[in-house]
């Protein structure tokens, strides 16, 4: 077990969310530090479910296995515009907002972050750079955030069974921004790289070629505003 060069996340809670692009805060540090875990090919047993939650940005589960408090805000609301303030009993299938469980979940993810530093300690990886995997991390976040916040505004009900597959969530965010089919394309070869790394199937044949296909993707996402804030 390594605990040498711990991350330093000790920050406030707008510091870790509000500060710099995407792929540097802290929600994108510790799931990109999660999917180096997983590409290494170290046992996630013990943080499966918690790793999973988190992945595949199920704040709820993830709540309830980590048993943190949930941060202050104040809460806008799409269905009259007014404001409410609140610090506990979040829930995505209550109707809060991705953006409001991220930031609720700062203290669990500051929790699990040292768990599995704990556990794995600093993972040197000779194919991508902590900046890929934390982009990597951003990128699912940033599109399942975008896609169900666009349901939320158009009044659908949050549905965890509609939402699970990312292929099904690109192609629903395309369509919500009038996204044209070759960037599309795009965006689902940065999926494509993301389960290389999650699962590894020669999904390209090189790293280096995943890696410059999933920076095409990253881009794509800059140009149409897909991004956590």
């Amino acid at each position: 077990m390594q605990t040498n060069n711990f991350p330093d996340f000790q920050l406030t809670s707008q510091q870790s969310w509000y500060y710099g692009p995407d792929e540097t805060m802290l929600i994108s540090k510790a799931i990109g530090y999660t999917l180096k875990i997983i590409k290494s090919g170290k046992a996630i047993t013990k943080f499966g479910t918690k790793i999973n939650s988190i992945k595949h940005g199920d704040y709820d589960q993830f709540f309830n296995v980590i048993k943190q408090p949930s941060q202050f805000m104040l809460l806008g609301s799409f269905d009259n515009g007014g404001f409410k303030i609140k610090d506990d009993n979040f829930s995505q299938s209550g109707g809060d907002c991705d953006v409001a469980m991220i930031i609720a979940v700062d203290n669990c993810l500051k929790k699990f972050y040292a768990e599995c530093w704990n556990e794995y300690g600093d993972i040197i990886d000779n194919d991508m750079t902590d900046t890929v995997f934390n982009k990597c991390a951003a990128f699912e976040i940033a599109i399942r955030v975008q896609n169900n916040n666009l349901r939320a505004s158009k009044n659908i009900p949050y549905d965890k069974s509609e939402t699970f597959d990312l292929v099904n969530v690109i192609d629903e965010l395309c369509s919500h921004k009038n996204i044209q089919n070759n960037e599309r394309l795009i965006l689902q070869n940065g999926r494509k790289f993301l389960n290389m790394v999650k699962h590894y199937k020669n999904q390209f044949t090189s790293w280096e070629i995943g890696v410059n296909a999933f920076e095409q993707a990253w881009n794509t996402c800059g140009i149409h505003n897909i991004r956590l804030v």
